[in-house]
């Protein structure tokens, strides 16, 4: 690895350090779950659309792609005893992942 990567992956720990809002659980089916992952979960979700921005009922969830490489349509993230089912990735730039999630009640 080299010292930018090293440098970017000290930032990244930091920031979800500071900034994340749940320690949670991220399963996939047919997957071993992937446990104690810092999450950001961002309750105010705007998505734009053909009609500008707008509010949706789907929340935010990041996490690091160091914790969770990959996540797709169908995977959950459980945080106590809270689900959420990942609708949508809405970007990975290969050290954030973050999804849009609707809470399964």
């Amino acid at each position: 690895m080299s010292e930018f990567s090293q440098l970017v992956d000290d930032m990244d720990s930091a920031l979800f350090d500071a900034l994340s809002t749940a320690v949670g659980e991220h399963r996939r089916p047919g997957c071993r779950p992937r446990s104690d992952v810092q999450l950001i979960i961002d309750h105010n979700l705007q998505q734009v659309g053909p009609q500008g921005l707008h509010a949706t009922d789907a929340l935010g969830i990041s996490c690091r792609c160091e914790q969770v490489p990959d996540v797709d349509r169908g995977d959950l993230f459980i945080v106590g005893c809270k689900r959420y089912a990942v609708e949508l990735v809405l970007s990975n730039d290969g050290h954030v992942i973050t999804a849009a999630c609707m809470e399964i009640k």
